[in-house]
């Protein structure tokens, strides 16, 4: 706060309510915890085993400059030789 808005009360000091406040954080937190959920339910888990072949992304590395934007988006197909967890 401005030294100012100490000393005398201010539009936004009265319009503060804390009981209104805390409701909205609920239901804001409620919100995210929903978008949350939509986005998981269409997340599709899949188990790995050795021997399976993969891609990998190729911006993880960093993209060739002279490639640009044309170039290979994945790489590989590689093998799988190890399983580490999920």
């Amino acid at each position: 706060m401005v030294p100012l808005e100490l000393a005398e009360e201010t539009s936004r000091d009265s319009a503060y309510n804390s009981e209104e406040n805390e409701k909205s954080l609920e239901i804001d937190q409620a919100a995210k915890e929903l978008l949350v959920a939509r986005y998981n339910k269409k997340v599709k888990s899949q188990e790995l085993e050795v021997g399976d072949l993969v891609l990998r992304r190729a911006d993880i590395g960093g993209k060739n400059a002279a490639q640009g934007k044309l170039g290979a988006n994945w790489e590989g197909p590689y093998q799988v030789v190890k399983v580490h967890g999920k």
